[in-house]
């Protein structure tokens, strides 16, 4: 069974070049599935895939001065500044812009962004301000969406079904007289504001927007690593090492099942980042790399609670930064040892916790490569697309139009 979170209502449809944003997550086992990945389903077997967005890139919407726009590749030929202005927002076409927003709610609502891990009452203040922010706009665009008063909206969807889980279980801690003045005041605001003008297009880009910025993990991937070694190779040693060819030394296999000692995180504008993962208290194990119900990107287990607030926490490393995608040259995969090699001779060694996280992890690392850097090639042969594979067996360079 395959789940999507968007049925496609006014029967738009993802364009090929939107298509590679896209995977299969597979619930059961908590790992992405590669593009080239076959399935073998029994008469008994139950299988439930998740298609989602995988691959994410901030402020593709260009709204956020504070980060650099993201531009599709357009074809050559003159263009003016304002045509490359707009260009950024096509990143998206309508139907994908429309799978990101309900995703995106989805994602919200399941904690991607958690009030338990916040410390501070500012910290708090803002979030709940926020949340209940972006629960109008998710009633705002129901409500155009649907051709129907904002109002009669509110009345038939509180708003504690648009807030983050964590939100919304502090909320039903209160006592009877403090939910009511809540919903009043919710309730008065949303008596004084009318949707006018504005358009679902502008609300949706409004939600993602905020949502960036309220959960700095949405769009990225962290997975945790058993093992991890960074090395310098020397100048004048082989290097290159093809698809299928010898992978590199493997650590001994007791640390594939010991616990994690390191996190990678990837994403889309940031590239390869790691750290190591603190002694003291215990951090998420696999359910910090992918949870379809708390979002596929990146959920991170929470931390014991205590009275509503987080339970004392080390202080989280620092992020290393490793490399970007265009400075990759080639991934070299073995059962569950993972090689990125750049092209400064750089290599970065991993063990996952499994090969099918293995798998996840290089497919996510070729894909954006393929989105940045180039195309018509790929990392690793054992995640590569079977089109693609194809088109350069044939020697076909480029897409066929």
């Amino acid at each position: 069974m395959v789940n999507s979170l968007w049925e496609g209502k006014r029967g738009g449809c993802i364009t090929p070049s939107c298509l590679n944003l896209f995977a299969l997550f597979d619930a059961q086992a908590q790992v992405w599935l590669p593009p080239n990945h076959v399935l073998e389903i029994s008469r008994d077997m139950s299988l439930t895939l998740y298609f989602r967005m995988r691959f994410y890139f901030r402020n593709w919407h260009g709204t956020n001065p504070q980060e650099p726009a993201i531009y599709r590749c357009g074809p050559p030929g003159p263009k003016s500044s304002s045509e490359q202005t707009e260009q950024g927002m096509q990143l998206l076409d309508p139907a994908s812009f429309e799978y990101l927003f309900e995703q995106g709610k989805h994602e919200f609502v399941n904690d991607v962004a958690s009030l338990s891990e916040l410390s501070s009452e500012e910290e708090i203040h803002h979030f709940k301000n926020e949340s209940l922010g972006m629960a109008f706009l998710h009633l705002c665009h129901l409500a155009l969406y649907h051709g129907i008063p904002l109002g009669k909206v509110a009345k038939k969807i509180s708003f504690k079904d648009c807030i983050p889980r964590s939100f919304r279980l502090q909320i039903q801690q209160h006592n009877a007289l403090t939910r009511l003045r809540l919903r009043n005041i919710f309730r008065r605001f949303v008596r004084a504001f009318q949707p006018g003008h504005v358009s679902q297009q502008v609300i949706m880009v409004k939600y993602l927007a905020t949502l960036e910025l309220l959960a700095p993990r949405f769009g990225t991937e962290c997975l945790p690593v058993c093992h991890l070694e960074l090395l310098a190779q020397a100048v004048g040693e082989p290097y290159y090492i093809q698809d299928g060819g010898q992978a590199p030394p493997e650590p001994g296999p007791e640390l594939a099942t010991g616990p994690p000692t390191h996190e990678v995180l990837v994403t889309g504008t940031g590239g390869i980042q790691w750290r190591p993962i603190q002694a003291e208290g215990p951090r998420g194990d696999g359910s910090s790399s992918r949870n379809p119900r708390a979002g596929p990107f990146g959920k991170k287990t929470k931390a014991p609670e205590v009275g509503g607030q987080p339970a004392d926490r080390p202080q989280e490393a620092p992020w290393a930064y490793f490399c970007d995608f265009q400075d990759i040259t080639h991934v070299v995969l073995k059962e569950c040892h993972v090689s990125i090699r750049c092209q400064d001779n750089k290599s970065l060694e991993l063990t996952l916790p499994s090969r099918a996280m293995a798998l996840s992890l290089v497919s996510l690392v070729d894909g954006y490569f393929r989105l940045t850097a180039d195309s018509s090639h790929y990392l690793c042969h054992e995640v590569a697309p079977p089109r693609l594979v194809m088109s350069i067996r044939d020697g076909i360079h480029g897409p066929l139009l």
